[in-house]
């Protein structure tokens, strides 16, 4: 079984769980953009549709009151 068919899975069992969770996808600044709309495939195909993405933005270390990062 290939690694997309491993996190298919686990993906599908999760939604069968809880299938109005909310998906949160975070990479780091050397994630490709082909591997990030992939994983974003897989986790169409499991059923989810509420994905977010998840941002660290080096703009706002400047920024007065910004979270810190």
């Amino acid at each position: 079984m290939s690694g997309d068919e491993q996190l298919l899975n686990l993906l599908k069992m999760a939604h069968q769980s809880a299938p109005d969770a909310k998906v949160f996808v975070r990479g780091d600044k050397d994630s490709v953009h082909l591997n990030v709309a992939h994983a974003l495939d897989l986790i169409r195909s499991a059923g989810y549709y509420k994905i977010s993405f998840e941002i660290k933005s080096e703009s706002l270390k400047a920024v007065p009151g910004a979270p810190p990062p």
